[in-house]
């Protein structure tokens, strides 16, 4: 695999001449953060959550989120999850697992989140 193919750039990016003087690479680097992940059952129940996760849930629902919150989940999640569901559930899909994914952006357009949803299917 080349480095280009992995969107790496080969070239050197040159230093920018506004803010900080962070180059465009290190801006754009300094924008990402850790995936939050989430494990839901079928039932909907939390089978994993990182702590990146949380700090995200906190960050989409602004504030509505506070103690009482914890286990209470955006409603953009919900929705990806009801969407991920819907797309388990429908005989016309013959599922091969990794073959789907569900994205949607939520969040501000200063501290955008990108959601992505993959349908498991279950193994017996």
């Amino acid at each position: 695999m080349s480095r280009r193919s992995i969107g790496i750039p080969c070239t050197t990016v040159p230093k920018s001449t506004q803010g900080d003087g962070l180059s465009r690479l290190q801006e754009i680097a300094d924008r990402r953060s850790i995936p939050g992940v989430l494990l839901f059952s079928g039932s909907g129940d939390v089978l994993f959550m990182n702590a990146e996760a949380e700090s995200l849930s906190r960050q989409i629902m602004g504030d509505a989120y506070d103690a009482e919150a914890r286990g209470v989940w955006p409603a953009e999640v919900l929705e990806l999850c009801g969407s991920l569901r819907t797309l388990l559930d429908s005989a016309e899909n013959q599922l091969v697992e990794g073959q789907h994914e569900l994205r949607r952006v939520t969040g501000d357009g200063k501290s955008p989140v990108l959601l992505r949803g993959f349908p498991l299917v279950a193994h017996t």
